[in-house]
């Protein structure tokens, strides 16, 4: 099945969770000055359990097919680009008491995440490490969670019926 990959906004990605895209208008600044503009609070985050971990995770340029997910039942995840633009899929949890739910192919959907967004993944949204943009070998994003969370609560599935997903721009 082929899912193409779509541009990011906060409609269309509202199933999943919030995209906060970085503020460039210095008059909405809380603090403007001659060599940087300070927006407070972007966006809210909230964690169960206090404590967050931020990860950075790499990825390297590889074939834009989608053969596993995973989700996290009791944390939403934030992505943040560090200085390329991304891929990113992600599908919704049928049931999250269910914990032989699986990815459906026909319910992914792919987005490009552009360097100066971010998105806050909803609790048990699907996904998986994201995919380099076309000439890109190598990109990162830093990651926010609860802390524990990938020895805790990562829960990985294949796509129901081992139904192959080929990401398509």
């Amino acid at each position: 099945m082929e899912v193409s990959i779509r541009i990011l906004s906060p409609e269309v990605f509202e199933k999943y969770g919030r995209v906060v895209k970085v503020p460039r208008d210095p008059t909405k600044a809380f603090v403007s000055a001659e060599y940087f503009d300070f927006w407070r609070t972007s966006t809210q985050f909230h964690i169960e359990g206090g404590r967050v971990e931020i990860g950075v995770c790499t990825v390297r340029a590889r074939a834009y097919t989608l053969p596993v997910m995973e989700r996290h039942l009791e944390t939403p995840e934030i992505f943040v680009p560090v200085g390329k633009d991304l891929i990113f899929a992600v599908a919704p949890s049928r049931d999250l008491t269910d914990p032989q739910d699986e990815p459906r192919a026909k319910d992914i959907e792919a987005f490009y995440l552009k360097k100066d967004e971010m998105i806050i993944l909803g609790k048990g949204i699907w996904h998986y490490a994201p995919f380099t943009t076309k000439g890109d070998r190598e990109a990162s994003a830093l990651v926010f969670f609860k802390a524990e969370t990938p020895n805790a609560d990562c829960v990985f599935a294949k796509i129901k019926g081992d139904e192959e997903v080929l990401l398509v721009s």
